[in-house]
């Protein structure tokens, strides 16, 4: 338990203030997390008009956790900034999990170990330009459809034989100014 005076923006770091954020709004890589529980009577002061930053001045530190060792936690975590995919190591990137992060933004792709072709749908579903990241095994006229439908630009990532008239004008239609840069030529 710390009890500390003056909380607020004049005394930044003087006085061992404690500096904490949301999980969920975390911008950095964790691998241990503390829960930070909030005395009754304590002063917690917004820094800076963040909906995510706070200075407190009475708090009780919570054992420090494995992020790896509790699931809920990670799913958290990982809906909140999927490209967290990159640092969990291949055995602990479940596919439910790696759902959580694609379903978020469809680029984490590019950290996801075991690829299936499930996983590689969500992804162009959710951004098209995730097909750069889908492994060769996995691309389909169905996939490639689905990216170029989502995001027009797709197609510049498509190769053949999967790069037909039909993909093409699929891609146009998503993205008329295809049509003047000459993506839609090479078939």
């Amino acid at each position: 338990y710390a009890d500390i005076e003056n909380c607020g923006p004049l005394h930044s770091v003087v006085g061992g203030h404690l500096y904490f954020c949301k999980v969920n709004k975390s911008k950095f890589y964790m691998a241990d997390v503390t829960m930070v529980e909030i005395v009754d009577d304590s002063v917690v002061y917004i820094k800076n008009d963040s909906d995510y930053i706070f200075e407190t001045n009475k708090y009780v530190l919570n054992e420090e956790q494995k992020i790896k060792n509790n699931p809920e936690l990670l799913k958290l975590i990982v809906k909140h900034n999927p490209f967290y995919l990159e640092i969990i190591d291949e055995e602990d990137q479940y596919k439910e999990l790696c759902k959580i992060g694609l379903e978020q933004d469809g680029l984490a792709l590019e950290f996801v170990y075991n690829q299936t072709e499930e996983l590689c749908k969500i992804a162009v579903t959710q951004n098209g330009l995730a097909i750069f990241y889908v492994e060769y095994k996995f691309i389909t006229n169905e996939i490639c459809e689905i990216a170029v439908k989502q995001n027009g630009l797709a197609l510049e990532y498509i190769v053949a034989p999967f790069r037909t008239k039909e993909i093409c004008d699929m891609a146009i239609k998503q993205n008329e100014d295809l049509a003047f840069n000459g993506l839609f030529h090479i078939f």
